[in-house]
C-alpha cells in the first residue's frame, strides 16, 4: 500500500479566539441580512487580505451565530467557500487556503475578524504570472481536456517534493523551494487546470485521521477525485510519481474522508462526482502475460517482463529502472537482479494518453545462506512462503514475531473450514511490532501463546525446543498426524530439555522434522532464520502439500 504522510493544512491550527478584540478598530465594516451577503462579506475580507474587517448582521439575521469561536471560524470559511459560486476559479477556494491565522468575536450585532494570510498581493500574483509558462510548456493547446488534467498533474506530481518540515503551505512556497505540503500541491493543481480551462475545486478533509486537502476536477460533465500529494514522486516512491489516485470516484478514493460542508447536499449538488472512476488508458506490466502487483527476485537472474495496453494499442514502450545497479533493465523489458535492494521499473508509452505502469521489484540474496539450509530455504521462498524482509543475516536468530508471520502466511494459504477468530486482546507489547497482524492471527488461533498473559515478547527468540512445540501444534490445527518415520537414540543432552518439552521434541524428532548433531539436540539454542525456513519446508512437504492439494478446487 502507497505510504502515509502526515498533511497539514495551515487554516485548522492556529485559528484563535482573542477575548480582547474588542479594543481593535476594525477597519472595514460591512453588513449582512442573509448567508449570502454574510459569506459575500467575509469573502471581500479575505480575499482582500485585509487585517481586520467586521460584518454587522442586520433584521433577523441578527439571531445567528451566537457562538462565535474557533470552531465557529473553521466552519464558516469552509461553508463560505462552499456557498459562493465558483465559475471561473476566482471562487473562495483560494481564500480559503490562503489563511494563517483568524480571531473572531462578536460584540453585539457585529462579528468581528482579524485575519493574517500567508501570502501577500505580491506573491500571489507572482505565482498567477509562472501559470502560463509551465502550461506552454506542457504542450496542452489543442489537447483534449484529459490530457489536459492528465499533463497537469504529472507535472505537479513530479517537480516538486513533499516538505517534511511542514512549514511550507503555498504553491509559491512549491515554486520557489520545489517543496511544500499538500495545500500547496492542490493550490497549484487548482490555478493550472482553471487556468487551462478545466473547472476544478480543493476539497478539504482528513486522511490516515490527519487534516488533509485535494482537488476534484470536471471531466465529461462530471466530477472525479485528484490527489496529487499521495501520488507525487519523491524519496518515499523512489522518486517515482504513482496514478492511484487520479480520476477517482469516491468509492476508489481509498482513505480520504471529506470535512462536512464538502460532504453537504449543496456541494454535492454543486460538483456531483462520477458513479464510476474515469477509465483512463494505461500500461499494465506482466510475467508470462499474468498481472502482478510486484516481483521479489534473487540476485543472478533474469526475467522477461510484458505489458498490456488498455486499450490496446501498437505504441511502443520504454522501460525504466530507478536504480539499474539494484535491478537494470533492458530495452526489451528484461529485468535482471545485481544486489540486494528495491526498485521501481516503470514501462512508458510513446503515447502519452497511457499512464505508466509502475512495477515494484525487490531483489534478495539467497547465496548467502549456509550450505545444508540452502536447497529447503530456496524451495520455501519460491513457494512465496518466505517474505523478502527476511531474506538477509540468515544465521540471525528468528524473533517469536517474525516465525509468527511466517506461520501466518503458510497457515492462510491452506483452505480451512470456518475457524474461530479470537482476539486475545490481553498482550500489551504488540502495537509497535510490524507482525502485529501475524501476532493476532497466530494466538487467536491457538498456534502460538504468548510469554505471560499480558506480554507476547515480539522481539524475542524462540528455542530448538520451542520450535519443536511449534510445528506440532501447527499439525495439530490440521488434524494431521505425523508417522513416526525416524528411530532416534537417546541424546546425550536429553536431560536439558525442559519436562514440557520432551514430548514435543520426541513427536518432531520421530516425524523427521527436526534432527540433531548426531549425539546432541541442543534443545535451548536459538532458531535461526534458515533453520525455520527448512523446518517449515518439512512440515509443508511430508504433510501440509497433500492437505492442500486435497482441499484446493481443481484448476
Amino acid at each position: 500500500m502507497r505510504r502515509v504522510r502526515s498533511f497539514l493544512l495551515k487554516i485548522t491550527l492556529t485559528l484563535v479566539v482573542l477575548c480582547s478584540l474588542s479594543v481593535f478598530a476594525f477597519a472595514a465594516e460591512r453588513s449582512a441580512s442573509n448567508s449570502t451577503e454574510f459569506y459575500q462579506a467575509m469573502y471581500a475580507g479575505l480575499s482582500g487580505l485585509e487585517p481586520e474587517f467586521s460584518i454587522r448582521l442586520e433584521g433577523d439575521f441578527a439571531h445567528m451565530f451566537f457562538r462565535v469561536d474557533d470552531i465557529w471560524g473553521v466552519e464558516q470559511v469552509r461553508a463560505m467557500a462552499v456557498a459562493l459560486p465558483n465559475e471561473d476559479g476566482t471562487g473562495a477556494d483560494v481564500a480559503m487556503m490562503n489563511i494563517e491565522k483568524l480571531a473572531c468575536s462578536r460584540e453585539g450585532d457585529v462579528i468581528n475578524f482579524r485575519g493574517q494570510y500567508l501570502l501577500n498581493n505580491e506573491q500571489m500574483a507572482w505565482v498567477n504570472t509562472q501559470l502560463d509558462p509551465i502550461l506552454s510548456e506542457l504542450q496542452i493547446e489543442g489537447e483534449s481536456d484529459y490530457m489536459k488534467i492528465k499533463k497537469i498533474y504529472q507535472y505537479v506530481g513530479t517537480h516538486f517534493n513533499y516538505d517534511k518540515t511542514l512549514s511550507k503551505f503555498t504553491d509559491y512556497d512549491g515554486l520557489t523551494s520545489g517543496t511544500m505540503v499538500c495545500q500547496g500541491y492542490a493550490l497549484l493543481t487548482y490555478k493550472l487546470l482553471w487556468r487551462a480551462g478545466i473547472p476544478a475545486r480543493i476539497v478539504v478533509g482528513t486522511s490516515a485521521n490527519q487534516p488533509h486537502g485535494w482537488n476534484i476536477v470536471k471531466l465529461d460533465g462530471a466530477w472525479y477525485n485528484l490527489d496529487t500529494t499521495w501520488d507525487a514522486a519523491d524519496s518515499d516512491t523512489q522518486n517515482t510519481m504513482y496514478w492511484n489516485y487520479f480520476l477517482k470516484n469516491d468509492a476508489d478514493f481509498y482513505g480520504h474522508v471529506r470535512e462536512s460542508s464538502f460532504d453537504s447536499e449543496l456541494f454535492r449538488t454543486t460538483c456531483p462526482m462520477a458513479e464510476n472512476s474515469f477509465s483512463a488508458p494505461a500500461v499494465e506490466v506482466t510475467i508470462d502475460g499474468t498481472l502482478f502487483s510486484g516481483l521479489t527476485i534473487r540476485n543472478g537472474l533474469t526475467l522477461q517482463l510484458g505489458t498490456i495496453l488498455e486499450p490496446e494499442s501498437s505504441a511502443k514502450i520504454h522501460w525504466s529502472s530507478t536504480d539499474n545497479s539494484i535491478v537494470s533493465v533492458d530495452e526489451n523489458g528484461q529485468i535482471t537482479s545485481i544486489k540486494p535492494g528495491k526498485v521501481n521499473i516503470t514501462a512508458t508509452a510513446e503515447d502519452k494518453a497511457y499512464i505508466p505502469g509502475v512495477f515494484p521489484v525487490t531483489a534478495v540474496e539467497m547465496r548467502t545462506c549456509s550450505p545444508w539450509a540452502e536447497k529447503e530455504l530456496v524451495s520455501y521462498y519460491l513457494r512465496t512462503y518466505y517474505p523478502a524482509v527476511l531474506c538477509s543475516d540468515y544465521q540471525q536468530p528468528i524473533t517469536r514475531a517474525e516465525f509468527a508471520q511466517l506461520l501466518e502466511i503458510l497457515v492462510s494459504s491452506i483452505p480451512q473450514d470456518n475457524v474461530p477468530y479470537r482476539y486475545p486482546g490481553m498482550f500489551k507489547d504488540i502495537a509497535e511490532s510490524p507482525n502485529w497482524f501475524s501476532i493476532v492471527y497466530c494466538t487467536s488461533r491457538g498456534l502460538f501463546a504468548g510469554t505471560s498473559e499480558t506480554t507476547f515478547s515480539p522481539d524475542g527468540t524462540l528455542t530448538r525446543e520451542q520450535a519443536a512445540k511449534l510445528l506440532c501444534t501447527l499439525l495439530d490445527f490440521f488434524r494431521v498426524a505425523a508417522d513416526e518415520q525416524t528411530q532416534v537414540a537417546p541424546f546425550a543432552d536429553a536431560d536439558a530439555i525442559s519436562g514440557w518439552a520432551v514430548q514435543f521434541v520426541d513427536r518432531a524428532v520421530r516425524g523427521g522434522l527436526m534432527q540433531g548433531d548426531g549425539e546432541r539436540f541442543d534443545p535451548q539454542a536459538p532458531v535461526s532464520r534458515e533453520m525455520a525456513a527448512v523446518l517449515l519446508e518439512r512440515v509443508f512437504v511430508r504433510f501440509l502439500e497433500p492437505l492442500k492439494a486435497a482441499v484446493e478446487p481443481a484448476a
